[in-house]
């Protein structure tokens, strides 16, 4: 069963991942065959660029009168070079929840951001990972990310997570967190642990308080279904890092071999989360697997505080075995 945040996880299968050449060209409005007198040609208006373009009302989405090819159902975001969206453009496409590397070209030189009433998300490495930064409707400095100190960063970016609140995602909370920033993946200035670690994890990183904040896994078909149950140390170590009717919740779940041992693979979830949303995640996980012969699995757990030891929202990454392209980028909010 799919519940209703991961029902966009059912289609992604059906579609090609990201190609490397992800972006469409755009162009100056003046884009049609010229036609006047000899040697002083005038171009018709931009309404002569065709049906391949984004054009709404006879104008072009940016105030420097770029047309941009047609995005399906306007679920995409234009990137540009210079500011004020001047200098070469490009429309991107967003399928679901998936991640979208930008083109090589564009590879940290993106300096503005027309989001076509989407809410998205900018990465400052590949595979959206790295610094991230939102950017929705009504949110400040789209034509300017100098502004935001996210200028000539941009790598990758997708769709907000769903708990961004966004208002073009039919939320009423004006995109309260998505003006956060945040780190997904590695965390630079955590130290990583790679002691005794018991496959399939590859990785964790602790915190204030021996808090897990980092844990990433490389999931074969072998390893499904060979982990342990938590374990009643582990069992303690949740009510103690969060409340008393807390359950010790794997990061790695057991049917995808993580331990119910190990303290840095266990973090305090309450009942519904644990067996609710975080186990339809790990469900999906065991399907990539399945279908690709592995995952790439990799999880940020989000404290408010550095001295808050039980998380309160966990954004995750998943990537199939044989390809770099990630099938998903998203979030759940660890509710008390």
């Amino acid at each position: 069963m799919i519940f209703p945040k991961l029902n966009v996880l059912v289609v992604i299968f059906c579609v090609s991942l990201a190609s490397s050449d992800n972006g469409r060209e755009c162009y100056n409005e003046f884009c049609g065959t010229p036609i006047g007198l000899i040697g002083v040609p005038i171009f018709l208006h931009s309404s002569t660029c065709g049906e391949d373009y984004l054009i709404r009302d006879g104008a072009c989405p940016l105030e420097s009168k770029y047309c941009c090819p047609a995005i399906s159902g306007r679920d995409g975001v234009i990137l540009c070079k210079d500011r004020h969206y001047l200098g070469g453009c490009k429309s991107y496409s967003m399928h679901g929840k998936q991640c979208i590397n930008v083109d090589s070209d564009d590879n940290n030189a993106v300096n503005s951001v027309n989001t076509l009433g989407n809410c998205v998300r900018l990465y400052d490495d590949i595979n959206c990972s790295g610094k991230s930064r939102a950017l929705y409707p009504g949110s400040l400095r789209h034509n300017d990310l100098l502004q935001l100190n996210f200028n000539d960063k941009t790598s990758s970016f997708g769709k907000c997570y769903d708990d961004d609140y966004c208002g073009s995602q039919n939320s009423t909370n004006n995109c309260a967190s998505a003006s956060n920033e945040l780190t997904v993946g590695i965390l630079s200035w955590v130290s990583q642990d790679r002691s005794n670690l018991l496959n399939p994890v590859t990785l964790f990183q602790t915190g204030p308080y021996e808090r897990t904040e980092v844990m990433e896994a490389l999931i074969r078909a072998q390893h499904l279904n060979t982990g342990t149950v938590a374990s009643q140390r582990a069992r303690n170590y949740a009510k103690r890092m969060g409340n008393y009717s807390d359950e010790p919740g794997h990061i790695l779940s057991a049917r995808l071999g993580g331990s119910g041992t190990d303290l840095r693979n266990i973090f305090p979830q309450s009942r519904n989360f644990n067996r609710g949303k975080w186990n339809q995640v790990e469900t999906f996980v065991a399907d990539v697997v399945q279908r690709y012969g592995g995952a790439h699995f990799s999880v940020n757990l989000l404290y408010q505080t550095t001295s808050d030891t039980k998380p309160y929202e966990i954004v995750y990454r998943i990537k199939s075995f044989n390809s770099d392209d990630v099938i998903i980028v998203n979030d759940l909010l660890n509710s008390n």
